[in-house]
């Protein structure tokens, strides 16, 4: 059986941190979830899961190239650069250019 609404949100900090910090979603990411988060989802059902609440771990080829313009455009007059990227509920990669 799927796991319901709750039991969704009851993991999903948990879910974005281990998924955003480096865990791969592979048989043993659904196995750590399972043992040590009473937590049973196929890797599609996470797959699909995180679609949908818009996690992704990478930016496009089009952000990237904004991200790039403008740390150029502001490291030319001098100025430090900070990014973060929001991904859902959470923002996750910051990236700091002196």
């Amino acid at each position: 059986m799927a796991p319901s609404y709750d039991e969704w949100l009851a993991v999903k900090q948990t879910l974005f941190y281990a998924w955003h910090g480096g865990k791969p979603l592979n048989s043993d990411f659904i196995r750590w979830m399972k043992e040590e988060h009473a937590f049973i989802a196929s890797k599609g059902q996470y797959e699909r899961k995180f679609k949908e609440w818009g996690w992704r771990k990478n930016l496009t080829e089009d952000e990237m190239q904004h991200v790039l313009f403008q740390f150029e455009t502001r490291k030319r007059i001098g100025k430090k650069s900070e990014v973060t990227l929001a991904v859902g509920d959470f923002n996750v990669v910051k990236v700091v250019i002196p």
